[in-house]
């Protein structure tokens, strides 16, 4: 039985793969494709976080957050399944405006997902996933400052295969998962896999009833791949899923917040039941994807050519309780968000890979074009007695609005990056991008009451005017990479790396008045400089790559609260407010002391500071932690296989407290946590069968994962609680 799993953590332009063979002690090589070509991890000058088809179904990983909480100096919170927000050392987006880039980039399969609805995908039927830290473009298409996080999923072969299971949990959980692979011709291969999943809800809402927090999931995937010879191939991908929920468990939390101007809004609630919602309003999430790709491969004596054509959809509808509680007279506020996010998106990427084997020379080139048309439209509809109280000051929190944004953002750009081998033990590599990105905006905020909320005539917040704009705007920079890598051994390499990344500026989603709509803000920028050493020990059976880094950011694009001495209400926005830097060490390991055990882990400091930042309340913040920055991160993990089939496996994850805003106030916490994952079963008749019981967050570790600050109270979801199931595998 075979176990496979990589966890590396220092930055990275590519993939990796790493088998742990049960009946050897040696750890297999690590092959990459990094830079466009397979190449041998440890040789290569970059890293990556990467997970393995089975290192991914043993720790039962099907969405992004159980990526993220396996990574080093990567966060994830969510306000809703349709805005994840990805932060990695310290660098994210927090906004989901029609006419924004993220920071950190999603790719399936080296296709751009653009916008996070496009994110809400399980994990299922993937090679690997690779999670790349740092300043990427140089290689990947479209440019980023903070990093990229790429779901690869697995080809066809010629090789018939069936693979089934079956998972029952609590809540309800029933999972069916199957795949099936092999020849059509002997040219041509196809493989096809599917997911349903169902789960009751880990929440309630105890005024209307129903569940919260459930998931319901159908997705399938298609590949066909033709091979018309030694030198040509063509791979057609195709997508599609459908997500759909009741919405999750909003809950107030009070406690020392300080500033709180009216005291308590949380104390009309009935129960402090963390898992119970006390809303009247109907609330729900349903997501659409659909994606088709075509990859073509030549391959020549002198390189080879790839293109990728890539068409993608989403088509998203949510709706939200901001503070899941009662409305007036019987509580102070009660709120609705009505979204619905529709984009479509043409990308076409054509690279040329060169040089390897007898050359000293090597690199890639190429050329990635990227239209994305998006369509959103956001409501805020806001109950409030205190709007009713005090209508002159907080008339915002009375009435409703709707914001409508139509958006065209397209990117061009043009990379190259070639590698010299100096002698045997030293090489360079020097690359570059220029990046040319055009959007295109019109918005409108109208008033969807009569009266605008009352006898006084507001509009519900975060819009403060009703305005019709359309404005324009285009950003171009080149962003170069350099590194030196010197192989000191057979077992240890060294590296030294410095590039630079680009996010292009963009326009405000709900933007406050017609003014913040149509003034876009600037790009940001970050240098990286990163030390990074790959060693292996005992005979290939210890892998131990350890990086250390320090990024600086320019131009930093940061959403804060827009409150001003004549406005109180907390309206967000986005603005280029600071200088930041983040310093970190990453170092992970893989170790097989015998052959029937793996261990495994990472561990990460992270350091991060604005700098010559004044918010927009005049408080000066600089000093400030980053938002979503966890000091220190780490997970160990322990697997033991026998020989009889029988297996064990225990998984810790801790992560540090961090703050979700520059004012690192205590009602912008979020407290540090640990989460504990085991699993224990057997595999017989020659490994066709595998029955596991597994648990997750089986110590029921209470934490957020969302927080809206909110008049001194704050309003939160709850990461999952403790779950537990049966898994059935067959393998014929």
């Amino acid at each position: 039985m075979r176990r496979t799993i990589l966890i590396i953590s220092l930055i990275a332009v590519g993939g990796a793969d790493i088998a742990l063979a049960q009946n050897d002690v040696a750890l297999e090589e690590i092959i990459v494709t990094a830079q466009r070509r397979a190449e041998s991890l440890q040789e290569v000058p970059i890293a990556i976080t990467a997970f393995t088809s089975e290192a991914l179904e043993r720790s039962r990983v099907t969405s992004m957050e159980d990526v993220v909480t396996r990574t080093p100096n990567f966060t994830m919170t969510g306000f809703n399944a349709g805005q994840p927000r990805l932060f990695i050392r310290g660098i994210g987006s927090t906004d989901d405006g029609a006419a924004q880039d993220n920071s950190v980039a999603v790719f399936v399969d080296d296709v751009y997902i653009g916008r996070g609805t496009g994110q809400a995908s399980e994990i299922y039927d993937l090679a690997r996933v690779e999670v790349l830290r740092g300043p990427q473009g140089t290689l990947y298409g479209k440019n980023v400052v903070g990093g990229v996080v790429n779901l690869v999923s697995a080809r066809p072969d010629q090789e018939t295969e069936f693979k089934t299971d079956l998972t029952l949990g609590d809540y309800d959980l029933l999972e069916f998962k199957a795949m099936l692979n092999g020849a059509i011709t002997d040219k041509t291969s196809a493989r096809v896999s599917l997911i349903s999943s169902d789960r009751s809800g880990y929440g309630e809402n105890i005024v209307t009833g129903g569940d919260l927090d459930d998931r319901q999931f159908f997705g399938v995937r298609g590949k066909l791949l033709y091979e018309y010879s030694e030198t040509f191939q063509m791979l057609l991908s195709g997508d599609y899923s459908e997500h759909s929920d009741n919405g999750v468990t909003r809950k107030g939390v009070t406690g020392d917040f300080g500033g709180a101007p009216f005291g308590s809004v949380t104390a009309v609630q009935t129960s402090l039941d963390p898992r119970v919602s006390e809303t009247p309003r109907d609330t729900f999430q349903k997501i659409k994807l659909a994606g088709f790709s075509a990859h073509l491969t030549w391959t020549k004596d002198w390189g080879t050519v790839t293109s990728i054509t890539a068409f993608r959809n989403s088509d998203g509808e949510i709706q939200d309780a901001f503070t899941g509680i009662s409305s007036p007279p019987y509580a102070l506020l009660d709120t609705r968000n009505y979204e619905t996010d529709v984009a479509d998106q043409f990308s076409q990427e054509l690279r040329l890979a060169f040089g390897g084997g007898d050359s000293k020379f090597s690199g890639v080139a190429g050329v990635y074009y990227l239209a994305e048309d998006v369509d959103r439209v956001e409501v805020s509809d806001l109950e409030s007695a205190i709007g009713e109280a005090l209508p002159f000051v907080l008339g915002g929190l009375l009435g409703s609005s709707g914001t409508w944004q139509e958006a065209q953002n397209d990117s061009l750009g043009v990379f190259a990056s070639v590698s010299y081998e100096f002698s045997d033990r030293w090489s360079g590599t020097v690359g570059g991008r220029y990046s040319s990105d055009e959007k295109t905006i019109a918005t409108e905020v109208r008033e969807l009451r009569d009266g605008g909320g009352g006898e006084f005539g507001f509009i519900a917040a975060p819009p403060t005017e009703t305005y019709s704009i359309a404005a324009k705007d285009d950003w171009n920079a080149f962003t170069p990479s350099v590194s030196l890598a010197f192989a000191a051994s057979d077992q240890s390499n060294f590296y030294l790396s410095v590039s630079k990344g680009f996010k292009s500026g963009g326009f405000q989603g709900q933007a406050p008045t017609a003014r913040a709509a149509e003034t876009p803000f600037d790009p940001e920028f970050a240098w990286n400089v990163e030390l990074g050493a790959k060693t292996t020990w005992f005979d290939d059976r210890l892998m131990v790559n350890a990086a250390i880094f320090t990024t600086e950011y320019e131009d930093l694009q940061v959403r804060q609260n827009a409150t001003t001495p004549d406005n109180p209400l907390p309206v967000l926005r986005v603005t280029n407010a600071a200088d930041a830097e983040a310093s970190g060490i990453e170092i992970d390991f893989i170790a097989r002391p015998i052959p029937q055990l793996d261990i495994w882990g990472s561990f990460s400091v992270l350091d991060t500071e604005f700098q010559n930042f004044i918010d927009n309340t005049g408080l000066d913040v600089s000093g400030n932690s980053m938002l979503f920055s966890p000091e220190t991160q780490y997970n160990v993990g322990i697997q033991y296989t026998a020989d009889s089939g029988f297996f064990a496996r225990v998984e810790y994850r801790f992560q540090d407290e961090y703050f979700d805003d520059p004012a690192n106030l205590n009602v912008h916490k979020h407290e540090s946590n640990g989460l504990l994952d085991a699993g224990i079963g057997m595999s017989f008749a020659e490994g066709r069968w595998e029955v596991e019981l597994w648990g997750k967050n089986i110590t029921d570790e209470l934490y957020t994962t969302h927080n809206i600050p909110f008049l001194g109270d704050r309003f939160v979801l709850w990461g999952a609680p403790a779950t537990y199931g049966l898994t059935l595998k067959y393998r014929p």
